[in-house]
């Protein structure tokens, strides 16, 4: 498509190209001033393909080496200030993991003996049921030789069926 002017003509093709670009940096922060010094390379590569107005063509564009220093000027040194409180922060953070670390001690603890309990009450009210059986025998074989007097006869039964609780057996 092209035009002309009084003073030239100017032609527009349809042009298609490719870029490609490759970039390597380095990064330093500077403490005692608060800047970043930067360091890098840069390597640029631009694809014209051809059409019927123009051949093909490439063209580079190169970055050596560049170096710059970043340094803001109005504003507080934010790295002196993050190597004050860090350590206070790695501090405090090492005081909570102790205190989580001896939460947990505690409880494990607390579940150990609460399970120990559990277990020997247990034995004693098992323990107690085979007392209480024990006992309601006999009373029963007394009854029936007549030497027991109603009143103990009574409270044998009475201690044994209170004595009766469930229990639980592990299958596994």
């Amino acid at each position: 498509m092209c035009w002309t002017f009084s003073y030239r003509s100017k032609c527009i093709s349809r042009r298609s190209f490719m870029e490609n670009q490759l970039n390597l940096s380095l990064q330093q922060d500077f403490s005692p001033t608060g800047g970043t010094l930067f360091f890098g390379s840069g390597l640029r590569r631009l694809d014209q393909f051809a059409n019927s107005l123009d051949p093909a063509a490439t063209s580079y564009l190169t970055n050596p080496v560049s170096l710059q220093f970043n340094q803001p000027l109005f504003q507080f040194n934010a790295m002196r200030w993050r190597k004050k409180i860090e350590p206070i922060i790695y501090k405090e953070s090492e005081k909570q993991y102790s205190e989580q670390m001896e939460a947990i001690a505690n409880k494990a603890a607390n579940l150990f003996f609460d399970l120990l309990i559990s277990q020997l009450d247990a034995a004693a009210a098992i323990q107690d049921k085979a007392n209480a059986d024990t006992l309601l025998t006999l009373s029963r074989g007394r009854f029936g030789s007549r030497e027991n007097c109603g009143n103990r006869f009574i409270t044998g039964p009475t201690k044994c069926y209170a004595g009766r609780i469930p229990t639980c057996r592990s299958t596994a």
